[in-house]
């Protein structure tokens, strides 16, 4: 690799995780310059780099955080920023709102429920990471988006997901139909192909929602498992029942598109 990539990635990886320089090349260096592996390692070991703790940050102007949230605040209840304020706030730092990133952003400003913005919420947790322009916020939600390409971060987010969706219920299930929405936001449908007969069996599953068991384990699931689920061991009794009617489902299916072939 060139002196000038090493220099690239080096600085990719201080700009997420304001590690030192040194750290930053010699994790690097450590995982084959393999910008995603070295993130994982970095955030699972971070204990042995104590030099590389972020520094402290210049808190972001809550005026004028204040001012860009009422750019976009509901009519009726300027507390908030409901549905449309939110497109239109995603639209300005050029976020897919049926994207990951926009969940990435409750996750970081640690939103407590799904739906609507709290002025609060915003002001306070932006202004923490030190943003207060649209373009501050703009490079911090970039930031956001590459710590998801680590396994601990994204499995972190991925937990969180739940209690965020969930909202204020006080059950230990979310809607089935919220559940695949979040689902075909989060996972990427080439990363975890299983995703999608996945979701297209749940719109048909007898159940109308999704505990916290079989949400927590389908990370894993979709992880560990073959496209074709040909490694899958119903009999361990290692999965939810809903991963082996899932399992047999898609199986039956397969089967019979290879004798209508």
């Amino acid at each position: 690799m060139s002196a000038s990539s090493q220099r690239r990635l080096i600085k990719e990886f201080r700009s997420i995780t304001a590690a030192s320089e040194r750290t930053a090349k010699d994790v690097l260096k450590g995982n084959e310059w393999n910008l995603e592996l070295s993130m994982d390692f970095y955030f699972s070991h971070q204990e042995q780099y104590p030099e590389a703790t972020r520094p402290s940050i210049r808190a972001g102007s809550k005026p004028a955080l204040e001012k860009i949230f009422s750019k976009f605040h509901d009519p009726e209840d300027r507390s908030v920023m409901s549905a449309d304020g939110m497109a239109a706030f995603f639209k300005r730092i050029d976020v897919d709102p049926e994207g990951v990133a926009g969940l990435a952003i409750s996750w970081k400003l640690n939103m407590q429920e799904m739906g609507f913005y709290q002025r609060k919420e915003f002001v306070n947790g932006f202004s923490a990471l030190g943003v207060d322009t649209f373009k501050s916020i703009k490079v911090e939600v970039n930031k956001f988006q590459q710590l998801l390409s680590t396994p601990a971060e994204f499995k972190d987010f991925y937990r969180w997901a739940f209690g965020y969706v969930k909202g204020a219920n006080k059950s230990r299930t979310v809607s089935k139909d919220i559940a695949i929405h979040v689902f075909k936001m989060i996972f990427d449908s080439e990363k975890y192909p299983l995703t999608v007969p996945f979701n297209e069996f749940l719109t048909t599953y007898e159940e109308n929602f999704v505990n916290r068991d079989v949400w927590e384990q389908l990370l894993d699931f979709l992880s560990c498992h073959k496209p074709d689920l040909s490694d899958y061991d119903e009999e361990s009794g290692a999965w939810p029942i809903l991963f082996d009617e899932f399992v047999r489902d898609f199986t039956e299916k397969r089967a019979k598109q290879s004798s209508d072939d």
